[in-house]
C-alpha cells in the first residue's frame, strides 16, 4: 500500500501541520493568559488604564516624625526641644528664610538661625558617622 506523494506535496502537508500546531498553541496560550488575568493582578500600573493614579506610600498620612525610616535620625529628632524641632522642620520642609520663620515664632532672625544650626549640630552628634545613610 504505497501512496504516491510528491516531494512538494509532503512539504505542503508539513507546512499545513506546522501552521495548525502553531495556531492551536497560540490559542491555548491566549486562553491560559485570560484565566490568569482573573486571578492575578497586573504588575505594571499602565495596565490599569489611563485614569489610574498610583497612590503614595501609606506613610504619607502619618506625622512627619513617624514617616522617618532611619531610626537614629528619628531618635535624634525626638531629643530636640519643641522650639528647635519646629524651627528645624519648618526650615527643611517649607524652605522659608530665617526672617520668615522668625515672624511666625516671634523671635529674631539671628536667634532662629542659631537655634536651627544648634539643632543640626545636636542631630549630627546624636547620629554620629552614618556615611550619609539618610
Amino acid at each position: 500500500m504505497y501512496i504516491n506523494i510528491k516531494k512538494d506535496d509532503v512539504q505542503n502537508i508539513f507546512t499545513a501541520y506546522l501552521c495548525t500546531a502553531v495556531t492551536r498553541a497560540k490559542q491555548r496560550y491566549i486562553a491560559k493568559g485570560r484565566k490568569c488575568e482573573i486571578y492575578e493582578l497586573p504588575l505594571d500600573a499602565a495596565e490599569y488604564g489611563p485614569n489610574f493614579e498610583a497612590s503614595a506610600d501609606m506613610d504619607q498620612n502619618l506625622p512627619l516624625l513617624q514617616q522617618l525610616q532611619n531610626e537614629k535620625l528619628h531618635a535624634a529628632l525626638k531629643e530636640l526641644n519643641d522650639r528647635s524641632l519646629i524651627i528645624l522642620l519648618t526650615k527643611v520642609t517649607s524652605d522659608l528664610t530665617f526672617a520668615e520663620i522668625a515672624q511666625k515664632v516671634n523671635l529674631k532672625p539671628k536667634h532662629v538661625s542659631r537655634i536651627y544650626y544648634s539643632a543640626l549640630e545636636k542631630i549630627r552628634n546624636e547620629i554620629g558617622d552614618m556615611n550619609n545613610d539618610f
